[in-house]
């Protein structure tokens, strides 16, 4: 049985086309489960363009941390916060500071995306 060269020629760039499509893989947010991508506090950290401190009434005397969960939209505004752990009496203080803070949006392929991130404020005197 003989094969005409055109016949092998078309099979071996359909195999090399196949091939290389393989080894390329798909883009790197197909399998990306829906909602915010989760960031790093570092890497976010970075990327904040305005970043306004808590206010620190003299009243209160507890020093500490408070851990906030964020989630910071396509644009960079922060659109939600939550409580992950801190005196209570500082909580709402940091939580205000935070919601009016900015970040480069972050991008992923080209694109800006939501993202999930932790944001650590701390109260010292």
């Amino acid at each position: 049985m003989r094969i005409s060269r055109s016949l092998l020629l078309a099979a071996t760039l359909t195999f090399a086309v196949a091939l290389a499509a393989q080894q390329s893989g798909p883009p790197i947010n197909v399998n990306r489960p829906p909602g915010p991508l989760r960031v790093a506090t570092g890497v976010m950290a970075a990327q904040c363009i305005k970043q306004v401190q808590p206010e620190y009434p003299s009243d209160i005397a507890t020093q500490g941390y408070v851990l906030l969960q964020a989630i910071i939209g396509t644009d960079g505004r922060v659109e939600h916060l939550s409580v992950i752990s801190g005196p209570p009496s500082l909580q709402k203080l940091a939580m205000d500071a935070v919601q009016q803070w900015e970040y480069k949006p972050y991008l992923l392929n080209g694109e800006p995306v939501e993202v999930e991130t932790a944001v650590l404020v701390t109260f010292k005197r």
